[in-house]
């Protein structure tokens, strides 16, 4: 093919236009793909609920949940201060504890703790089995602990005067509270 230099120029830049307009589309194609590919794993929907959770040692009646937007075939959790998983049914968990939620076909696997001990404290995980894959969640369970009394420190700055503050003046204290889980 012989072809004069303008025309040649005419045929690249068409051939380079193509070319772009192709790779715009796969690109394009390719970002739509991911996006429905992410909503379709997130919409599994699963969550635990709470994600965190902190209670004081001997609570009772403490409730943990995993929940989908979907039916679950299969649920099975691991509770902290157990050595093993155990399926989220009456038949399937210790002592103690039991099911929790309104059922698997709601997508809604739980488990109920009777009384919360210290070795509750840790990592709950749930595995529960939705349109045959298998997902997990967790719950973190930290035990609270009551602080020590809390201390009040009124600042060098501040005159008190016949019991009390003066009317218009800045008072600075500091509040002092120890050993507390959360933090205080």
């Amino acid at each position: 093919m012989n072809l004069e230099p303008s025309a040649w120029r005419r045929r690249t830049q068409s051939s380079k236009a193509v070319a772009t307009s192709a790779s715009a589309s796969v690109w394009w194609y390719v970002t739509v793909c991911i996006a429905l590919g992410g909503l379709l794993v997130e919409s599994q929907g699963l969550q635990a609920i709470p994600p965190r959770l902190y209670v004081k040692n001997l609570s009772k009646n403490v409730n943990l949940l995993c929940k989908s937007d979907k039916p679950i075939e299969d649920c099975s959790v691991k509770i902290p201060g157990y050595l093993q998983w155990s399926t989220a049914d009456d038949s399937g968990l210790p002592s103690g504890i039991g099911p929790y939620g309104d059922g698997w076909s709601k997508g809604e696997c739980g488990v109920r703790l009777m009384v919360v001990k210290s070795a509750n404290e840790g990592k709950f995980f749930c595995n529960v089995t939705v349109g045959g894959q298998v997902f997990q969640e967790s719950i973190d369970i930290t035990l609270t602990v009551t602080p020590e009394p809390t201390e009040i420190e009124i600042g060098k700055d501040t005159e008190i005067s016949k019991g009390g503050y003066r009317e218009n003046q800045t008072l600075t204290a500091r509040c002092i509270s120890q050993d507390g889980v959360p933090m205080s």
